[in-house]
């Protein structure tokens, strides 16, 4: 099942009352939290959970800067299903 957050401070709190989800797909430009401020709150509180950075201002050197910050993997917006299909077999299956 897909569940979604509007801010970072909302994924927090879901992530502390529901099942923990196989994928988090986070927008580095959040209201609230920024995306990279919320991604070292959950890798602290859930270091193994699979976190991917997504931005609709795709520039070059972003995925780099992105896997420095601790993102798993990075995901421009938008996104196509190959897209999001191949970064899920990368992060689970390589």
């Amino acid at each position: 099942s897909v569940s979604k957050a509007l801010t970072g401070y909302d994924a927090l709190k879901m992530l502390e009352q529901k099942q923990k989800p196989d994928l988090v797909l986070l927008d580095v430009s959040m209201p609230v939290l920024s995306g990279t401020d919320t991604l070292r709150i959950i890798k602290e509180r859930y270091p193994d959970l699979k976190v991917v950075a997504q931005s609709a201002h795709a520039l070059i050197g972003d995925r780099d800067r992105f896997l420095k910050a601790g993102f798993d993997e990075y995901l421009p917006k938008p996104f196509s299903k190959e897209q999001l299909t191949g970064i899920i077999s990368k992060l689970f299956h390589d």
